[in-house]
C-alpha cells in the first residue's frame, strides 16, 4: 500500500473590496468625489465582492464596459454597444418575462 503526504495551505483567490467606483466606473475618494481621469474595471472594482461571492469574469466585463463607455464619451467617440440577445439562446428564453 502506498501512502502520500502533501503539504497544503490556504491561498487567497481574489481580494475583497477593491477601489470604490460610481456607476460609470470613475474611481471615487472616501467622500465620493470623482478622481479625474481614473477609471476602474475588474472583478473587485466597486466592492461588489463585499456583498457576497463575486468570482468570475462577468463583473470584470460589466465594469470594463462602463469604463469603455466613459472613455468614448470623453473622447467624443461612438459609444460601445452590446449586441442584441439572440432569441435562440436557451438561457435568455428561459428568463424572458422575469427581468
Amino acid at each position: 500500500m502506498f501512502t502520500t503526504h502533501t503539504d497544503s495551505s490556504f491561498r487567497i483567490t481574489f481580494t475583497y473590496g477593491g477601489i470604490k467606483i460610481d456607476k460609470e466606473g470613475h474611481a471615487l475618494t472616501p467622500d465620493n468625489t470623482k478622481i479625474p481621469g481614473l477609471l476602474v474595471a475588474g472583478v473587485d472594482a466597486g466592492g461588489f465582492s463585499n456583498v457576497g461571492y463575486a468570482g468570475g469574469l462577468a463583473l470584470a466585463f460589466v465594469t470594463g464596459f462602463w469604463a469603455a463607455r466613459e472613455i468614448a464619451k470623453d473622447l467624443k467617440l461612438p459609444l460601445p454597444e452590446l449586441p442584441p440577445a439572440d432569441p435562440k439562446d436557451v438561457a435568455i428564453v428561459s428568463i424572458k418575462g422575469r427581468l
